[in-house]
C-alpha cells in the first residue's frame, strides 16, 4: 500500500474504529478479493473483543497490497460512510463522489433507493451473528465439560492420596522472579549540617516518591519493541523501594494520558521530601537546540523542556525547596561514539535503556480526585512567594551527552539504568547524589569505554543524602 494511503488510515483510524462494522467489512473485503477465506477466519475469534479485532483487521489491510485502499474507499461509499470517504480520499482519487458534497448527497439519495443491496447486507450479517451466537454456545459447552471433567479428575486424585501415605510427594515451589543482581547497603547515621559550605537537604523521615514515565510498545509498529525493559524496571523498583522510596510506575501511556497525569501530579507528590523521575523512551535531538522530543506509546512527542515544566516553582509551588531529581534514559541523537569493545553487542537503532513496566496495582490511583488540589495548585494550599526563581532545587541526569545514542542490551537492560543501580545500591549509603551520579560516569567508563552521561543543575544548590535503611526510623526534623 502507498505511504500516502497507510497515513490517511492511520490518520482516520479512530473514525475506523467507531463508526464501522467488523463482519460488513470483512465481507465486502473479502468479496473483492483483498481477503482469502483463511486469512479472515481469525476476525472470528468469540474471545476476543470485537474492538481489538477490528483494530487488527486494519492493521493488516494496510498490507495487503496496492489495490487494499481502492477497495477500502468502495465498501465504504457502498456501505453509507460518506464522511469517512471524503476524510481519507479527499481529492477523489479512487471515488468520484468523494470531490464535492453536492455529488455525494445526490448519489447518497441514489445509494439509500438499493433496498436489495441493502438487505442482502443485512441477511450477511443476520447470517454472522446466528454463526457467531452459534459458536458461543458451543464454547460454553466445551467449557462446562471441560470443567466437569476437572472436578472428576480433582475427586478422583484426593481417593487415591487418601489411599497412600501422605509424605510420598513433595510439591514443587512456585517460580519467583529473582532480585537484582546487588544489594543495598543502609546507612548508619545521617550527616550533619555544620552551617558551612553547602548545606543539606533534610531527609528525615518524610515522604519519598519516585515516579517512572516509560513507554516500550508503540501503536502501528512505528517503533520497535524495546526489549530490556522489565529488567531495568524491576531493577530501579527494587532499589527505589530498598532506598525508601514509594515507586509509582506509569508504562506505554498515550500522549493525552501522560499530560494527564502530568497535571494531576500535585497530589500523587503532596507532602514529599523528595522526588525523582525517570523517563525512558525513544529520544530525537531538536535541530539547533539544546531541548529534545520523546516518543510515547502512540506516537506522539513530548518535549523534555515541556515535562520538566510540570515540575517547576510554577506548575508546584508546594515543592519549593523540595529536591527533584530527573533521569533520562533515551537517546539525544544518532552520533554515535567511535570506539566499541568487541565483546559488547553493537548498539540499537535507539539503544535507549527501559525503566518500568506495569508497576504496582493500586500505586496509580490518587492522581485526580476530588480530594485533589486543581492541577498545577500544590495539594498543601500553600501560597507561593509573590518572587521565587522559576526553576530551584532541580538536577537532571542523561544517560548521554547531547547529539549520541544511548545504548541498551536486550539481555540486560540499558547501560545506564545497569550502571546507576549498582552504584546507588553500593554508594547511597555515603556519598550524597551529585556524587553517585559522578561515580555513575566514572563506573560505565571503566566498564563500557564508550557512552558519556551527564549532569545539569538547576538550582540544585545543596547535597542529597538518601540514607537508605536510616530514614523510615526517624523523625522528619
Amino acid at each position: 500500500m502507498d505511504p500516502k494511503h497507510k497515513d490517511a488510515i492511520q490518520t482516520n483510524f479512530v473514525s475506523l474504529l467507531n463508526q464501522t462494522d467488523l463482519d460488513v467489512m470483512i465481507a465486502s473485503l473479502y468479496e473483492k478479493g483483498v481477503f482469502s477465506e483463511q486469512m479472515i477466519e481469525q476476525y472470528r475469534n468469540i474471545n476476543i473483543d470485537e474492538r481489538s479485532l477490528k483494530r487488527k483487521f486494519y492493521l493488516h489491510l494496510m498490507r495487503r497490497g496496492p489495490n487494499a485502499f481502492r477497495h477500502l474507499i468502495d465498501t465504504l461509499w457502498e456501505n453509507g460512510h460518506w464522511a469517512l470517504v471524503a476524510d481519507l480520499d479527499p481529492d477523489g482519487e479512487f471515488h468520484q463522489y468523494s470531490r464535492n458534497s453536492n455529488t455525494r448527497k445526490s448519489n447518497e439519495a441514489e445509494s439509500n433507493d438499493e433496498s436489495s443491496f441493502i438487505s442482502l447486507r443485512a441477511e450477511r450479517k443476520q447470517k454472522e451473528n446466528n454463526r457467531r451466537k452459534q459458536a458461543i454456545a458451543q464454547a460454553q459447552a466445551i467449557a462446562q465439560a471441560q470443567a466437569v471433567a476437572q472436578a472428576q479428575a480433582v475427586a478422583q486424585a484426593q481417593a487415591v492420596a487418601q489411599a497412600q501415605p501422605s509424605a510420598s510427594v513433595t510439591p514443587s515451589p512456585a517460580p519467583v522472579f529473582a532480585d537484582p543482581p546487588f544489594q543495598v547497603k543502609k546507612a548508619t547515621k545521617f550527616i550533619e549540617d555544620n552551617g558551612k559550605g553547602i548545606k543539606v537537604y533534610p531527609m528525615r523521615g518524610g515522604l519519598r516518591v519516585m515516579l517512572i514515565f516509560t513507554y516500550n510498545e508503540f501503536s502501528w509498529n512505528m517503533e520497535d519493541k524495546r526489549l530490556g525493559a522489565e529488567i531495568d524496571c524491576h531493577n530501579l523498583k527494587y532499589l527505589f523501594k530498598e532506598l525508601d522510596f514509594k515507586v509509582l510506575a506509569y508504562p506505554n501511556l498515550t500522549y493525552k494520558e501522560t499530560l494527564e497525569r502530568l497535571e494531576g501530579m500535585a497530589c500523587s507528590l503532596a507532602g514529599a521530601d523528595c522526588v525523582f523521575v525517570v523517563v525512558s523512551s525513544h529520544g530525537y535531538a531538536r535541530p539547533d537546540s539544546a531541548d529534545l522530543d520523546f516518543r510515547v506509546s502512540d506516537g506522539g512527542l513530548i518535549s523534555f523542556q515541556r515535562f520538566v515544566d510540570y515540575f517547576n516553582n510554577e506548575a508546584l509551588p508546594d515543592l519549593l525547596g523540595v529536591p527533584k531529581v530527573f533521569i533520562f534514559q533515551t537517546c539525544r541523537g544518532s552520533k554515535e561514539e567511535p570506539l566499541r569493545p568487541t565483546h559488547m553487542l553493537p548498539p540499537e537503532p535507539d539503544a535507549a535503556g527501559d525503566a518500568g513496566d506495569a508497576g504496582d496495582a493500586g500505586d496509580a490511583a490518587g492522581y485526580g480526585g476530588a480530594a485533589c488540589a486543581a492541577p498545577g495548585r500544590a495539594a498543601r494550599g500553600a501560597t507561593p512567594p509573590q518572587h521565587t526563581r522559576v526553576y530551584s532545587d532541580i538536577l537532571i541526569a542523561h544517560s548521554t551527552v547531547p547529539g549520541y545514542v544511548s545504548r541498551r542490551n536486550p539481555n540486560k537492560g540499558s547501560w545506564y539504568i545497569q550502571t546507576l543501580c549498582e552504584v546507588f545500591a553500593e554508594k547511597a549509603a555515603e556519598h550524597h547524589v551529585e556524587e553517585l551520579f559522578t561515580l555513575v560516569d566514572i563506573s560505565m567508563a571503566e566498564n563500557h569505554k564508550v557512552q558519556t552521561s551527564s549532569v545539569d543543575k538547576w538550582g540544585f544548590n545543596r547535597h542529597l543524602y538518601l540514607y537508605p535503611g536510616l530514614s523510615r526510623h526517624m523523625d522528619s526534623r
